[in-house]
């Protein structure tokens, strides 16, 4: 007779399961890969701006492809696009982990982008799906659980993948793990109805997805290329300009189209359209953070990928602490004061930051990392929850499209301009240096910027290749100073948009004080 029994799990909740891990996939990811930045600029001598693009790639087409793959999944089974996509995703990642060359990479963070697009809506509409609404509260709770527990992990084991082995490792790990998804996918989970293949292209948007593409595409990486090419090159003025012409078309065309893309007209409640801004601004701050704290961390204190992991904890425990309890404070008072409050808090710590980079102390950033987690944690979820209950109930699936795709372009457009800004701002002040005669003349002064990261760590072995090593102390300063003006960029654009959503938000909260203070009179 067998002592213990493994208990039955319903297929509902195996739906669950996977959700988790495949959004856990994608936000180890995106963690571990900021971690790895360094290690892989080292190996590949990849230049300050391919390092950004090795971040926007992915972004760019998570934001381009999201509410396409969301419609897709209603329309062909979300649970078929859902393992499409993590299929893609591991493609992706093998493309990435066996990349010999930056573009290479590059490539791969595209292939990426779109396998994780069709992954992350269609994960929690499988959830919705599988679940009853009187449970769908309790399974939607316990599986972003599970991802943000991952995603605090995340720093933590690209450090560790990133030293004990290789920054290839945190692109290769995602092969077994993905592979197990598929497989408990398919002993576990029942096949689902879908339209007809005919019938259901024929509700999707194939127009305005390729201008989509096109526009944010060409937009983004005109920007980013602002440091190589100069602003006022051909190059970059040809992209800008045609990537806003693509995107004014598109708005056009999903405005005309009667079973749009991305549903626009939402944008014509002012409280949608602040709290929108709000959850995208601070989408724009926070990737900033993660990518350039990852990197400063490591170049300038001379943290190895594990210590940097480590570094991000305050930050991102305090996140999951804080992301937690708002969806209860939401309950309580509406959105109002979280939202405000987490969005000023956000744009406090950055600036914060800021004034604190120059001491080249992390504890003394570690106070600063604890008020952005509490911040992005207030902010959040409140406002995305908020946003899908302002749509009508038959519009909500339209909502959480528009949202997810303008945040994702928050954010790739985060790793664009604050990149084009450290970018630009460290060269300038590394020229300033050679012109004043503090650098040895004849100086590849980009090769300088790009060996930082490996003089800190190693000096004696960059003295031998060639590293000024005496005029270390100023060069670190043109790093963080230029690291100091994203922050502050990013915070003042943060405390705009809380100002933005005062009078709106304190109005919402009122009115729902005031319908249950009605409701608590007419109980007595």
């Amino acid at each position: 007779m067998a002592l213990w029994k493994c208990p039955r799990i319903e297929p509902r909740w195996w739906v669950a399961i996977t959700s988790s891990g495949a959004l856990a996939l994608c936000y180890v990811d995106q963690e571990a890969v900021a971690i790895a930045l360094p290690s892989i600029q080292r190996d590949l001598d990849a230049t300050t701006t391919q390092l950004q693009l090795i971040v926007n790639a992915y972004l760019i087409t998570l934001a381009a492809c999201i509410a396409l793959a969301g419609r897709a999944g209603d329309v062909f089974g979300c649970r078929r696009v859902f393992r499409l996509g993590i299929v893609t995703f591991l493609v992706g990642s093998l493309m990435c982990g066996l990349s010999p060359a930056v573009m290479d990479i590059v490539i791969g963070r595209l292939v990426q982008g779109v396998g994780a697009a069709m992954m992350v809506p269609n994960a929690t509409a499988a959830v919705l799906a599988a679940f009853a609404p009187s449970s769908r509260g309790r399974a939607l709770s316990a599986s972003t659980g599970v991802a943000m527990v991952f995603l605090s992990l995340g720093p933590f084991i690209g450090g560790l993948l990133t030293s004990l082995i290789s920054w290839r490792a945190v692109f290769l790990i995602n092969l077994p793990l993905g592979l197990a998804l598929l497989v408990v996918m398919a002993v576990t989970l029942p096949p689902e109805s879908h339209l007809p293949a005919k019938a259901a292209a024929r509700r999707l948007d194939w127009f305005g997805q390729p201008l989509l593409v096109l526009g944010l595409g060409a937009l983004i990486l005109g920007v980013m290329q602002t440091r190589p090419w100069g602003w006022r090159s051909p190059g970059v003025i040809a992209l800008v300009i045609s990537g806003t012409v693509f995107l004014f078309i598109t708005v056009v065309w999903e405005l005309r189209c009667p079973d749009p893309l991305i549903d626009l007209r939402l944008l014509a409640q002012p409280r949608f359209a602040v709290e929108l801004t709000a959850v995208t601004v601070v989408r724009f701050a926070i990737v900033g953070f993660s990518l350039f704290s990852a990197i400063w961390i490591q170049d300038i204190l001379g943290f190895d990928p594990i210590e940097a992991g480590l570094a991000q904890l305050p930050f991102l425990l305090t996140l999951l602490v804080v992301t937690t309890l708002s969806g209860l404070l939401y309950d309580r008072v509406g959105p109002g004061r979280p939202v405000i409050v987490g969005v000023t808090a956000t744009g406090v710590s950055l600036l914060w930051m800021a004034a604190t980079l120059h001491h080249y102390s992390y504890p003394r950033l570690i106070a600063p990392y604890v008020l952005l987690g509490v911040g992005l944690g207030l902010a959040v979820s409140p406002a995305i929850t908020d946003l899908l209950e302002a749509a009508a109930e038959d519009r909500r699936a339209r909502a959480s499209g528009l949202v997810q795709t303008v945040r994702e372009f928050g954010a790739s457009l985060a790793i664009a301009v604050m990149g084009a800004v450290v970018a630009n701002v460290q060269i300038e002040r590394i020229r300033q240096l050679a012109r004043t005669g503090a650098l040895p003349p004849g100086l590849d002064l980009g090769r300088v910027e790009r060996d930082v990261g490996g003089a800190v760590a190693a000096p004696d072995r960059a003295g031998t290749e060639g590293f000024p090593l005496r005029q270390l102390p100023e060069i670190k300063e043109a790093v963080t100073f230029a690291v100091a003006v994203s922050y502050v960029l990013a915070g003042v654009l943060t405390l705009l948009a809380a100002l933005l959503a005062f009078v709106p938000l304190r109005s919402v909260s009122a009115a729902r004080r005031g319908a249950a203070g009605g409701r608590h009179r007419s109980a007595k």
